[in-house]
Formats: structure tokens, C-alpha cells, sequence
């Protein structure tokens, strides 16, 4: 048994490995489907290497497959599952990226293309080297396709950076393998070239195969954390995430000079709501106050749920007038909307206090004033029918 027949068993190994690994990730984070499509394209890659192997281990001269025997038949539908492996592992790189997927009927079409292509290499009267030539243009070309969507999924980090150096070894190693079996069509293929493809084989596939576990279960803790840092009637921040987001600002020194305001809404007579109308009541009055304030604010600006009926906003880069500006308009959709329920219809009224953050300031003081001008507002706007922006904001 050559090297590159002990190689060759290595990466069964750690393609049987890395399948278990992808299995066990799916059944923990079913949600994530790209990572059971990870699963069968190794189980796949698994089979197929299994077939060429024992079909190479069975024969006589491995890179004499020009008769048609049971053997070369077996490592000929080998080498195109490998080549189906690569396709549905490129799907699920697409499906993990939000990718539109190609048609399944095209993956079925492609591994009997590359059977027959395959095939066709006996009656010619092609050695392996045929095979090994279009097996590794394919695993090169989906490497590079792979490579090119991590790209473009734009999110740094040691996964990412990871999973671009092993498809790139995996695209030049193959690639340079199926030029060298091309000019050469009659070569053997277990060269010491071949054998260092082997090995790097071996590596990438771990390499490949663990980026992209990483890149899952990164994308999986921050939807952990986005789930821990959102209220859940509303979707929006909760008070306690709102200030891990803002404190540095005002708390690091490079940013005591950085402007904004701090708002607070608090819907009018929200137990009222509560009481007349049901506590659903409430929470849609509370998800549609929320929804309408995200459509006033840029992408910089917070929206979070302070309590009870309140609400806590940070907006970035404004003066108290323009953040009193940018409000009016809130008000002007909150009375153009009404509320309708199983026991009657309201209309939300809004009462808002504003506080322009003060270089240097501490935002809980930023926010204490805020909160000083809704109360201010509330008591002017007693038992009148509509509540406005306060014009004291500072």
C-alpha cells in the first residue's frame, strides 16, 4: 500500500469525522438547514471516496481503468458522488447565505453528467487520469463558487478567514491537479504530486468543514443574543440592552463630545387601555407604537420598551429642536391611525419628554432629564384630548 493510499484512507477518516460532527451540529440547531445540507455532502464524499478506494485497492494497475469491470464502474460512480458531494455542499453554502437555491432536478442532472463523462472515458480508451482530471476541475470550480459567497457575505472574523483559506487551498490544489491530468491525460495518478494533493486534501477538508461549523454556530449565538436583548412584545431592545448599547457612548472619553437626544413616550391612560379594551389591547397598542417610531428613525437611532406603557429612545446626532421636529411627524401617524379590537376602536395619544445629551454627560442623567420633561408634559396635557411634544426639550 503507497502513500497515497494511506492518504486516501486519511481523508475517508476525516470525512466520516467531520459528517458525525455536522449531524450532531444539525440535530442541536435544526434551524439552520445549510448545516444538514454540510451533512449529506460529506456523507456523500464519505461514500463515494469509499467506493473509489475499494475499487482502487482491487485492482491490479489503479491507473489502467480502461476495461469496463465491475471495479471501474464502482470507482467511476464513486468519483461522481464525490463530484454530486461538492454540489449539494455549494447548495448549502447558498441556503446558509440567503441565497436563491438551485433546483434539486439540476443535481440529479449533474451527477449523471459527470457519470456518463466518466463512462465515456473507457470506450475512448482513457486511463484514470480522465476521471481525476474532471473530478478535480469540479471540485476546484465549486471551491472557488463556495469561496467567492463567503466573500460576499461580509462578515469578518477567524471563521470567515478560516473558511477562505481552506477553499482557496482546496481551489489550487484541485485546480492545478486537473491541469497537470489534462496535458497529460495518459499520467499516473498517484504521483508524489498527487500524494501532496492528498495530503492537502486531508487538511482542507477539516479546515473547509470546521469554518463552516464555526460560521453556524457563530450566526446561532447571535441569535441567541439578539433574542436575550429584545422584548418580546415588540421586537424592539429591552431597557437593560438599550444601556449596554448606549453607555459608551457618553463613558469613553473619544465620545463625550458625540450629540444626540434621548427621548421617552409614554402612551396616555395605558391601563385604561388595558382595562377597556383587554390586555391584548395593550400589547397592540404597544407593537404599533413601535412600529411607527421605527419608521421615523434612521438606522442609527434606538428604539427600546422602558416600562409599563413607556418607551426609550436614543437619536443620534440630532439637537432637541430637530429631535422635537422628527416627533411631530410621529404624532401626526399616531392620529392618523386608530386601533381596532373585539370590544371597540381607540386612538393612542402620546405624551414625550426630550433631553439633549450634554458632552460629558452621564446618560442616566441625559435620561433623568428626559424623564423630568415627560413629567412636566403629562401634567400640562391633563384632560386635554391630545398630548403634544414638549416645547421645553432641552
Amino acid at each position: 500500500m503507497s502513500v497515497y493510499d494511506i492518504l486516501y484512507i486519511l481523508l475517508i477518516f476525516s470525512f466520516a469525522m467531520c459528517a458525525v460532527a455536522m449531524w450532531i451540529n444539525w440535530f442541536l440547531n435544526r434551524h439552520e438547514l445549510a448545516l444538514r445540507d454540510w451533512a449529506v455532502a460529506l456523507s456523500l464524499a464519505l461514500a463515494g471516496c469509499l467506493m473509489a478506494v475499494t475499487a482502487r485497492l482491487n485492482t491490479s494497475d489503479p491507473n489502467d481503468m480502461v476495461p469496463l469491470t465491475f471495479f471501474s464502474l464502482l470507482r467511476d460512480l464513486g468519483t461522481s458522488i464525490n463530484g454530486l458531494a461538492w454540489f449539494v455542499l455549494w447548495r448549502g453554502v447558498l441556503r446558509f447565505m440567503g441565497r436563491s437555491l438551485p433546483d434539486k432536478k439540476l443535481l440529479f442532472s449533474s451527477w449523471l453528467a459527470i457519470f456518463t463523462l466518466l463512462l465515456a472515458g473507457h470506450p475512448l480508451g482513457l486511463a484514470a487520469a480522465w476521471g481525476v482530471a474532471w473530478i478535480s476541475l469540479l471540485i476546484s470550480a465549486l471551491s472557488l463558487m463556495v469561496l467567492y459567497e463567503i466573500l460576499r457575505y461580509g462578515v469578518s472574523g477567524i471563521a470567515t478567514w478560516f473558511a477562505c483559506a481552506g477553499f482557496s487551498g482546496a481551489a489550487l490544489t484541485w485546480g492545478v491537479r486537473a491541469v497537470m491530468s489534462f496535458l497529460d491525460i495518459s499520467r499516473p495518478v498517484d504521483t508524489g504530486f498527487d500524494t501532496v494533493v492528498m495530503f492537502g486534501a486531508v487538511i482542507t477538508t477539516f479546515a473547509c468543514m470546521m469554518s463552516l461549523m464555526l460560521l453556524a454556530n457563530q450566526r446561532l449565538i447571535q441569535r441567541l443574543g439578539n433574542l436575550a436583548s429584545r422584548e418580546k412584545k415588540t421586537g424592539i431592545l429591552s431597557r437593560r440592552a438599550f444601556f449596554d448599547f448606549i453607555e459608551p457612548i457618553p463613558g469613553n472619553s473619544a465620545d463625550k463630545q458625540k450629540t444626540g437626544a434621548v427621548v421617552i413616550l409614554d402612551i396616555d391612560n395605558f391601563a385604561e387601555i388595558n382595562d377597556l379594551y383587554g390586555g391584548r389591547s395593550g400589547d397592540q397598542a404597544l407593537a404599533h407604537v413601535a412600529l411607527m417610531v421605527r419608521q421615523i428613525l434612521g438606522r442609527q437611532d434606538l428604539i427600546a420598551r422602558n416600562k409599563g406603557g413607556e418607551f426609550i429612545l436614543f437619536i443620534c446626532d440630532k439637537s432637541a429642536k430637530q429631535a422635537e421636529a422628527l416627533l411631530n411627524r410621529l404624532q401626526v401617524l399616531m392620529r392618523q391611525n386608530i386601533i381596532d379590537t373585539a370590544r371597540g376602536s381607540f386612538q393612542i395619544k402620546l405624551s414625550i419628554g426630550i433631553a439633549e445629551h450634554r458632552p460629558g454627560e452621564g446618560l442616566s442623567d441625559t435620561v433623568s432629564r428626559a424623564a423630568e420633561r415627560l413629567s412636566q408634559e403629562k401634567s400640562r396635557s391633563r384632560g386635554n384630548t391630545s398630548s403634544a411634544v414638549s416645547s421645553k426639550a432641552s
